[in-house]
């Protein structure tokens, strides 16, 4: 198992066993391993699984926790004695001290799992959002847990059996929706949970939950009274955000795509070390698709030690078979992710911070818009006339948005609520045919449904599904795939518990994206950031997929997944192509069904 995650850690590797001499007897057996990425205490004392020798208890740690540095001194204070400089064993003391108590005073990402020999328990534990994954199974009478699913198929004792209803959560919304995941009897722990396992005895918790965080007030919400001292403190949060996420003992880069997100971290870190900033951008042969201007004013305002890497077309479609062979579960997402880590790692980067969170927080997506205007029309699909008159026009808009439409107005093949359609990829319907199942035998899925949607309940959902199954996860499997720990500042949980308690009114006042982050941080910006249109840091798959060899391969594995009987219909994902090739349906639907067939072919034999 520790063979096939090396990529995550190959700096140093370890294994424990509960039944090695010197440690105290017990009657259940347990054997832990890590692979260390060592980024903070470089010595062998940072060595994982690391144990506590008064008790014997022993942690594997995956993550970084930002606030180590107090969290240890006031462990010191109190008369702990520690070994290390490194996070990992502060959390353990704490966990020994304070038991899960000890989690909300953790700010970082984290997977961890520690061997408590005083209740002779497992004890598990996820951070708030999900940033590090955690995956697990019990199989004849005991628990295998794995940062990586595919770690938990080589393990020996793990069916490679696909989940019928991971599967179509995966074809739903382009990733798996946790705790799902796209093997049978795997699930992935859930973010901001913990969970104390005895043979026979589970006990599970939750230390955060975003329905706790405050919601705006009438008065102008709880932790501010005026707009400007909101704005105020929007920009102290981004950034004590920053300046916490620097904490390394290895060089830290920054990925720059000359967006809002990412311009706002590189002016965080150089308010917070008054030097010039590393950054690494990517930079494309395609003038649609190439930031190359916006990421030049960056470096030339804030002078920063800037690496980019030029890639051309067929350079980039080279580095295709090397990301869908990095992906721990199948994603329609994070091509983009793997090519900047990989660059970042070919300079010898081993930390980069990230402006992932931005979108969500500030309204950057067009969900923002599209949700409350669907939850909104309960009017016109009450009223016969004004119905017919809008599934008419959604049938003059074609493609998937005048299908959805016309879908939502007429009450038919609707799952779950509006933000569940405007991030759906394909519907129950299209899932149905696609798996060859019935409409009784097809997964339903679990979804509320909300009458209402304003600015502030967007950005909560895009922190719990979209960000979460998809951004994070893509961004933990592809950075790692590179040995890269990537941090991501805007996701400070400060900032997110301020946004979400501010006015949704207040976070839309002003021209142009993102007009909150615009106001907090507008200042610190090169003119030409502040007033550029938004433009995400995508590969131009929609050009690629109409010609040339990718559209060849694309093509060949559809028609070769489909023809042979196993996983999809030949007639379901056919006719997904065809609609694709006429400019009927979008890449991405395409996209989604070319990288399941391949996870498939290259992790579970016979599916």
């Amino acid at each position: 198992m520790i063979g096939v995650m090396r990529h995550r850690g190959p700096d140093d590797e370890g294994v424990w066993a509960s039944q090695q001499p010197g440690v105290v007897p017990r009657t259940a057996r347990g054997i832990l391993g890590a692979c260390r990425l060592a980024i903070l205490d470089l010595s062998p004392l940072g060595h994982q699984p690391l144990i506590d020798p008064s008790t014997g208890s022993t942690i594997v740690f995956n993550g970084e926790i930002y606030n180590f540095g107090d969290l240890r001194r006031s462990l010191v204070a109190d008369g702990v004695e520690l070994r290390s400089h490194s996070d990992t064993e502060v959390v353990l003391q704490l966990y020994l001290k304070h038991g899960a108590s000890c989690l909300p005073l953790l700010e970082g990402m984290f997977a961890l799992a520690i061997w408590d020999t005083r209740s002779e328990a497992l004890f598990m534990a996820r951070d708030r959002l999900g940033v590090k994954p955690l995956y697990l199974t019990e199989r004849n009478g005991g628990l295998i847990f794995a940062s990586e699913v595919r770690a938990l198929l080589n393990c020996g004792a793990v069916d490679r059996t696909i989940s019928v209803e991971g599967v179509s959560s995966y074809l739903r919304f382009g990733a798996v929706r946790e705790p799902l995941t796209i093997i049978e009897g795997v699930r992935e722990l859930p973010a901001g949970t913990w969970l104390k396992w005895t043979p026979g005895s589970t006990k599970a918790g939750q230390f955060w939950n975003i329905e706790s965080v405050a919601r705006p007030s009438s008065d102008g919400g709880p932790l501010t009274s005026t707009y400007v001292e909101a704005v105020q403190q929007v920009r102290k949060l981004i950034l004590d955000g920053v300046r916490l996420r620097l904490t390394s003992d290895v060089p830290v880069v920054t990925f720059l795509s000359g967006g809002l997100d990412s311009t706002s971290v590189v002016a965080g870190v150089r308010a917070a070390t008054g030097a010039a900033p590393d950054t690494i951008g990517v930079t494309f042969s395609e003038a649609d698709y190439s930031e190359a201007p916006y990421i030049e004013s960056v470096v030339k305002y804030y002078g920063c030690n800037h690496r980019d890497r030029r890639l051309t077309a067929e350079e980039l479609l080279a580095l295709i078979p090397e990301a869908l062979k990095a992906m721990d579960q199948p994603t329609f997402d994070g091509i983009n992710t793997y090519v900047v880590s990989r660059a970042a790692a070919e300079y010898g980067y081993k930390v980069a911070l990230s402006g992932v969170g931005g979108d969500e927080l500030f309204g950057g997506y067009p969900s923002f818009r599209y949700a409350p205007r669907l939850a909104g029309s309960e009017t016109i699909r009450r009223h016969r006339p004004l119905r017919w008159m809008a599934i008419a026009a959604a049938h003059a808009m074609g493609r998937e948005r005048g299908k959805k439409l016309r879908r939502w107005f007429s009450s038919q093949d609707v799952e779950g609520d509006a933000y569940d359609l405007v991030r759906e990829v394909f519907s129950r319907s299209e899932r149905t045919s696609l798996l060859r199942l019935s409409s009784q035998s097809a997964p339903r899925a679990v979804s509320s449904r909300r009458d209402r949607f304003g600015f502030g309940e967007v950005s909560r959902r895009e922190l719990t599904d979209y960000l979460r199954n998809v951004l994070l996860r893509d961004t933990d499997c592809f950075g790692m795939a590179c040995s890269l720990e990537i941090r991501e500042p805007l996701l400070h949980t400060r900032l997110i518990e301020h946004v979400l308690a501010i006015p949704d009114r207040w976070k839309m006042h002003g021209p142009g994206p993102k007009p909150l982050l615009v106001a907090a941080m507008g200042n610190m910006f090169p003119e030409a950031i502040r007033t550029r249109p938004k433009h995400g840091f995508t590969l131009p798959f929609d050009l690629w997929l109409r010609s040339g060899a990718l559209r060849e391969e694309v093509r060949r594995t559809l028609s070769a997944a489909a023809g042979d009987g196993r996983l999809l219909s030949l007639q379901a994902t056919t006719a997904v192509w065809d609609e694709f090739e006429q400019g009927r349906t979008s890449w991405n639907r395409v996209w989604a069904l070319y990288v399941l067939r391949k996870w498939v072919d290259a992790n579970v034999a016979g599916a």
